[in-house]
């Protein structure tokens, strides 16, 4: 085979039979042994699937040596979240690997128009907050909308008008108040809908009017909405995903993303940053 290489000529089956009997090399099975040795090896023409097997094999076993690490650990509430986290990290990675696609133009026009079309099937979520509404147009399904803002500005403030607004709309909402146990949220959510000044259900000191005003808002108005509230001190994205599978919910509110149970890395940008990149991929998972 080399010599035929060197004079530059083709190294098929034939090719190398025909020059193995002019050199002498000739016995009955020769070219059905050069056949079995081709089959043998495998092309570089194979090469992407069987690197995706290997990938797939990979994260397969990286995730029943985390299981087994979970199964070991489960007396240890610290543990248990840890080794949740790190499962769910090795699935979202393989997902987004597994199920990636690549897309051009050449596809067609007429399959663009029809994916643009399909856009106005998205559900679309009003704010009920004229402002928001005029910039956001809506918050449509499978978006992060991400509110920044310095402390004391009243961004949990805006959060909890939000998840008003939406459960009036008669839209499941979960509430993920990392800052609040969930009585300190409903304080807070019930003194929006009542008009009650928030301290007096801080500090205790409601009068008869203000109780009745409080009972009006959760009777009549807050015990009707889909609205769900966590009390997680601190929500990883294993726990984010489970309460949206076993709620069903459209829109999830985490007020705030400092105090989630955030990946660890060398520092807190790089934590955000990889937190982030999983809540993207929870997003598309779960639409």
């Amino acid at each position: 085979i080399y010599e035929l290489f060197k004079a530059n000529r083709p190294a098929d089956i034939v090719s190398v039979v025909e020059a193995g009997k002019a050199s002498g090399l000739e016995f009955p099975e020769l070219g059905k042994y050069l056949g079995s040795c081709i089959e043998s090896v495998t092309t570089a023409a194979h090469v992407a699937h069987h690197a995706r097997t290997v990938l797939d094999r990979y994260y397969k076993r990286q995730i029943i040596h985390a299981a087994g690490r979970l199964a070991g650990s489960a007396m240890a509430e610290d543990s248990v979240n840890e080794r949740l986290a790190e499962i769910q990290k090795l699935v979202l990675e393989a997902d987004a690997i597994f199920t990636s696609k690549l897309d051009s133009y050449n596809s067609g026009f007429d399959t663009f128009l029809e994916d643009v079309g399909a856009q106005s099937k998205r559900e679309v979520y009003r704010t009920g907050i004229r402002q928001l509404d005029i910039l956001w147009k809506g918050i449509a399904s499978s978006e992060i909308c991400t509110i920044a803002a310095g402390p004391g500005v009243g961004k949990s403030t805006l959060a909890l008008n939000l998840l008003h607004n939406f459960g009036a709309q008669n839209i499941p909402c979960a509430y993920f108040g990392t800052e609040m146990k969930s009585l300190e949220t409903k304080m807070r959510h019930v003194s929006i809908a009542s008009g009650v000044p928030s301290f007096k259900f801080r500090i205790g000191a409601l009068s008869l009017e203000d109780r009745r005003l409080a009972y009006e808002a959760i009777s009549g108005t807050i015990g009707k909405m889909p609205i769900s509230i966590s009390n997680e001190d601190r929500p990883s994205i294993a726990k984010i995903d489970a309460v949206i599978a076993e709620g069903k919910f459209k829109v999830v509110m985490i007020d705030s993303l400092m105090f989630c149970d955030l990946p660890k890395a060398e520092n807190m940008r790089l934590r955000v940053q990889q937190f982030m990149v999983d809540l993207n991929a929870l997003k598309h998972r779960r639409n």
